[in-house]
C-alpha cells in the first residue's frame, strides 16, 4: 500500500450547541395539515369524492334504470331499511348463504373422511382428479404403492395412503 493509504485522517471535535441556538425545531401546523393527520377525515373526503362521482356519472348518463344516482340510492336504503323489508332480504340472503356453506363444508368433510378410510372414495378422487400422478419420495404411483402395502403393511398401510392421496389431490402437490 502507498503511503497515502496509510495515513489516518486526524480526529474532528465540536463543541456542542445550546438549545437555544438551534433553529426552528416545532413550528405549529397549518389548519390543513392538521385536518389532513386525521385518518376518518381523509376517508371522509375519499367517500365523499366517490359519492360525488357516482351522483355525476348518473346525471350525465341521464338513465336511472342503469345507474341510479347516489342520492335516490341512498333514499331508496333508508326506506327499505325504515319498512323493514331490505333486513328482511338481506337475512333470508344469509340464510341462504349459510345453507350452501354448510353444506359444501359437510360434503367435503364426508368426502375426505371416505378417501382416508375406503378404497372406492380413493378410487373416486382419483378418478376426478386423474390428471396429474403424484411421482415421488412416497410412491411411484397408486399402483405402486399399493405394491408397496402388499409387500410391507407397515408405512404404506391403507390409512396413510388416503391421507398422501387427499394432500396430494387437494394441495396439488407433484414431486416429480
Amino acid at each position: 500500500m502507498s503511503d497515502a493509504a496509510m495515513t489516518q485522517r486526524p480526529e474532528i471535535y465540536r463543541e456542542t450547541l445550546g438549545a437555544d441556538q438551534f433553529g426552528i425545531v416545532a413550528k405549529p401546523l397549518t389548519l390543513f395539515e392538521t385536518l389532513y393527520n386525521q385518518g376518518w377525515l381523509r376517508k371522509l373526503f375519499v367517500l365523499v369524492v366517490l359519492a360525488a362521482l357516482w351522483e355525476g356519472y348518473a346525471r350525465w348518463l341521464d338513465n336511472e334504470l342503469l345507474v341510479p344516482t347516489f342520492s335516490a340510492t341512498v333514499q331508496a336504503m333508508g326506506s327499505g331499511i325504515a319498512s323493514g323489508t331490505l333486513i328482511a332480504r338481506a337475512l333470508l340472503s344469509i340464510k341462504v348463504l349459510l345453507i350452501g356453506y354448510s353444506a359444501g363444508v359437510l360434503l367435503a368433510a364426508a368426502l375426505t373422511f371416505l378417501a382416508i378410510n375406503t378404497r372406492i372414495g380413493a378410487d373416486f378422487l382419483e378418478t376426478d382428479g386423474g390428471r396429474r400422478r403424484c411421482r415421488g419420495p412416497l410412491g411411484a404411483d397408486r399402483e405402486g404403492r399399493q405394491q408397496e402395502e402388499r409387500e410391507d403393511g407397515s408405512p404404506h398401510s391403507p390409512s396413510h395412503r388416503g391421507a398422501r392421496l387427499v394432500s396430494t389431490r387437494l394441495f396439488g402437490s407433484s414431486w416429480s
